[in-house]
Parts: C-alpha cells; sequence; structure tokens
C-alpha cells in the first residue's frame, strides 16, 4: 500500500510539472494522506499532530485544486 501511495505522490508531481495541474494537486495530495496516514499508524510512539497537521495540508491541498479556474 506505501508504494501505490508513492507512486500517487511520484505521479501527480510528474502530472502537476508537465501541464495537469488539477489532477496532479490531486494525485499528490491523496497520495500523501495515504502515505502519512500508513506511517503514523505503522510507527509506535505516537503523537496525534504528526497525523493532524500533514492531512490538514493535504485535505487544503484537494481543496485548492478543485478551486483552481481553468485548470488543464
Amino acid at each position: 500500500m506505501k508504494y501505490a501511495a508513492l507512486f500517487l505522490i511520484v505521479t501527480g508531481t510528474v502530472l502537476g510539472i508537465f501541464g495537469s495541474v488539477r489532477t496532479g494537486a490531486i494525485s499528490l495530495a491523496i497520495g500523501t494522506a495515504t502515505y502519512v496516514t500508513l506511517n503514523f499508524f505503522g510507527a509506535k510512539p505516537r503523537r496525534r499532530i504528526e497525523l493532524i497537521i500533514p492531512l490538514g495540508m493535504c485535505l487544503v491541498l484537494f481543496a485548492v485544486a478543485l478551486t483552481l479556474p481553468h485548470a488543464k
């Protein structure tokens, strides 16, 4: 599952660089959220802030990607 998240992150970055900004940002947000969640639940000493802040950033990136005007 981690490799699928990393694939989404790399794909989102490449798509964002080469033209499809909205799709790239959505892919990057989903991949990053998945990766952060998997790392959080796989770690022994858990602090909630290590999950909340990155997921909040992913949520904001997803919202910005949806509100982009004329995104290709």
